[in-house]
């Protein structure tokens, strides 16, 4: 009897790891290749919920904390590793099985230099309406106002993504409505900069305040519009053009003031628009590569 349960529990095993090895085989990367997007095989599988082959992507020598490559230090998911992507992607049995081999639920993202850092889990999961793994994560301790480098908070990270059902439950959880970041906004203000109206409404409703000068250019409404979402790559280098050129001159802070206040009524109105977001798209394209080259 005990050979033929030992037997069972081999085949078993074999099995699993068979199906894990047919899954890695039909990914249209190598095993130490990367995504045109800088994920690894451990990353995919992390977002998919395939476990067994993790496990079997360690066996050949792959780390559980492998960071995402973009090779573009803009980019707000530079060195997010598959703890990361499992929260946004709310697989919580991926989480469990991660923490078992002693990976914090607490992983913060490594310097990216040009983009924030220090983002942890429960960020990744506010930006994309994953409530049950939020609130995992709260039972095994994890804070609701936990920040990153720039003292961002998951509200603003559920708010400046119109993730309404991430900001709801936050709120009810006792999240920080007004909580500020380094540069003084709060959730409502990253709302109204990226133009989520829902989320706008409800903050407002529970009275929240607005704060800080906008968390994009002079408008990422245009450019978040144009590019359809607040991490775009694009929009984190606009951002820090009007960080580090426009906010440091009278004329630039004129121009932001000005943009500010014709740019929501320009999206409103063009917003959906085909035509309006190819030209603006292209427009913006070209100050992007220019702005780049000049290392912003």
């Amino acid at each position: 009897m005990a050979v033929w349960l030992l037997s069972g529990f081999f085949y078993y095993k074999e099995a699993k790891m068979a199906t894990a090895k047919e899954w890695i085989e039909a990914q249209p990367i190598g095993i130490k290749d990367r995504s045109k997007n800088g994920y690894s095989l451990m990353h995919w599988a992390a977002a998919e919920g395939q476990i067994e082959a993790m496990k079997f992507l360690m066996t050949l020598g792959i780390n559980l904390d492998i960071g995402i490559n973009t090779h573009d230090l803009s980019n707000p998911c530079e060195n997010a590793q598959p703890i990361h992507v499992a929260a946004e992607k709310g697989q919580i049995e991926v989480l469990k099985w991660l923490q078992g081999q002693g990976i914090s639920l607490k992983s913060r993202t490594g310097q990216a230099r040009r983009s924030r850092s220090d983002v942890q889990p429960m960020h990744f999961a506010a930006r994309t309406n994953q409530v049950a793994t939020m609130s995992y994560l709260q039972t095994k301790g994890i804070s609701v106002d936990v920040k990153d480098s720039h003292k961002g908070q998951p509200l603003h990270y559920a708010a400046a993504s119109g993730a309404l059902l991430s900001v709801k439950w936050l709120v009810d959880n006792g999240a920080d409505i007004n909580a500020k970041d380094n540069g003084g906004i709060t959730p409502l203000q990253d709302a109204i900069d990226n133009t989520q109206l829902d989320v706008v409404e409800y903050l407002t409703s529970k009275g929240a305040k607005k704060g800080g000068k906008g968390g994009c250019l002079g408008g990422c409404y245009i450019a978040t519009s144009v590019y359809g979402s607040y991490d775009a790559p694009e929009v984190w280098v606009l951002r820090r053009f009007r960080d580090n050129i426009l906010a440091n001159s009278l004329a630039g802070r004129i121009f932001i003031r000005s943009y500010y206040a014709i740019s929501p009524a320009i999206v409103r109105h063009f917003g959906k628009n085909r035509l309006f977001r190819g030209l603006g798209r292209r427009t913006l394209d070209l100050l992007v590569a220019v702005m780049r080259k000049h290392g912003l």
